[in-house]
């Protein structure tokens, strides 16, 4: 296992990515958009400047995938760090969530536009 500074990194186990999925999702407390947030961070692996250029046609719920092939950093909108082109697996825990929050979203290009329908700024 891989350190960090004196802890060592666990793998996420099923056991502990249903415990997350759960707390996640059935916190009704959290705002929708921030779970939609942490979860495509937490669950399907995204960075946040790859959560931030997300847009609705990079997911195919279909296939149950997400394309992510751009990113938004520093004001701009280009390739994945590195290259980093690929397709991510939406977990079944996470697809209720997505979709329910689609249904709530007015933006029909951006997964979370910020305040002027670009976007949102990487600290909000």
């Amino acid at each position: 296992m891989p350190l960090i500074g004196k802890k060592k990194l666990q793998a996420l186990t099923p056991e502990i990515l249903q415990e997350l999925q759960n707390r996640l999702f059935l916190n009704k407390a959290i705002d929708l958009r921030e779970r939609a947030i942490v979860g495509l961070g937490a669950l399907a692996g995204l960075r946040q400047s790859e959560v931030i250029g997300l847009t609705w046609d990079k997911i195919d719920f279909r296939s149950h995938t997400i394309h992510i092939d751009m990113q938004y950093c520093q004001g701009e909108y280009k390739r994945p760090k590195h290259g980093s082109i690929r397709i991510v697996p939406i977990l079944p825990g996470l697809e209720p969530l997505l979709k329910e929050y689609r249904l709530q979203s007015s933006s029909m290009r951006w997964v979370f536009p910020g305040v002027k329908g670009q976007p949102m700024a990487g600290d909000a």
